[in-house]
């Protein structure tokens, strides 16, 4: 299943790539398995000025080159000048984690970065304001 990790970075639309941001905040190693979840977060913390250099392509030549299989951006990397795996949110998603009983470096993580639209949908139920999870429609529009 590996081959899913590099098609799925070769999918990125090239006019994305040089926006801040990151693709997967786990390596290869979390697609080989079947875990029970993606861990799929919305809106990093990250500033894009400060952190220009930290662009979509550099995260996809370094998904591409990375040595380690199995990494965790919420487990090897340091974030705000902590030590890898200390920041406030690699914290908390370490905790939860553990107390899943899984290992960071095997479930498959990404941030959403942009803006998330929830639509009424037209064809909704119209029952006098009684809704239906199928009565949304969520459109992503990527990176703003």
């Amino acid at each position: 299943m590996t081959g899913l990790y590099d098609e799925c970075l070769s999918l990125v639309p090239t006019e994305l790539r040089t926006r801040s941001g990151a693709v997967f905040y786990t390596g290869r190693a979390a697609f080989t398995r079947h875990p029970p979840f993606y861990l799929l977060g919305l809106n990093p913390a990250g500033d894009p000025l400060l952190q220009a250099s930290e662009t979509i392509g550099r995260s996809i030549e370094q998904g591409r080159s990375r040595a380690a299989h199995a990494w965790s951006a919420y487990a090897d990397e340091r974030w705000d000048s902590r030590p890898a795996g200390g920041s406030p949110m690699q914290a908390r998603i370490s905790h939860l984690s553990r107390r899943l009983g899984l290992d960071l470096h095997d479930i498959p993580a990404s941030d959403i970065q942009g803006e998330i639209v929830v639509a009424a949908n037209p064809a909704g139920s119209g029952d006098g304001g009684h809704v239906e999870a199928g009565d949304f429609e969520l459109r992503l529009r990527c990176c703003g």
